[in-house]
């Protein structure tokens, strides 16, 4: 239980007591009374999937391999966005899309972000945010209107 309590602590710290606590919960419902700790490492992954499209799994996975709960080679380390044209239109939302008064906001979250081939038209947002760096290849267009956040 020492485990838990410790990435309780230390992953809280670094994301909000609030989504970790969700999470803590949503994995609840994903695990049998069998389920040993990689079992529970394992769902807690599949809870911020469900939960936030995996925005936390760099994180996630990082204080896991700490504690040796998940194998070396689970790597969420690069997010594509790639060929996509981003708009101000309510039309094909996506689960990284939102609005926030009049304005649609995407948002990209991960590891680092590979971003090729991108148009953010204008009156839309395209948020960036990368835990590691952002890389931007090939086309890339922010017209006049938009906006563009890379944190």
């Amino acid at each position: 239980m020492k485990i838990w309590g410790d990435l309780a602590a230390k992953y809280g710290a670094t994301k909000g007591r609030e989504i970790t606590d969700k999470l803590f919960l949503e994995m609840h419902y994903l695990l049998w009374n069998i389920s040993g700790f990689k079992d529970a490492a394992i769902a807690f992954m599949q809870s911020d999937a469900n939960l936030y499209n995996g925005d936390h799994l760099c994180t996630i996975v990082r204080r896991f391999k700490e504690h040796g709960l998940v194998d070396n080679y689970v790597d969420y380390s690069v997010t594509n966005f790639m060929n996509r044209t981003v708009t101000s239109s309510n039309g094909n939302m996506g689960p990284a899309d939102l609005w926030t008064g009049s304005k649609r906001i995407t948002s990209i979250n991960g590891c680092s972000i590979n971003v090729q081939n991108v148009t953010i038209q204008s009156g839309a947002k395209l948020n960036l945010n990368a835990e590691n760096e952002t890389i931007i290849d090939a086309h890339f267009e922010v017209q006049a209107g938009a906006e563009l956040e890379i944190k």
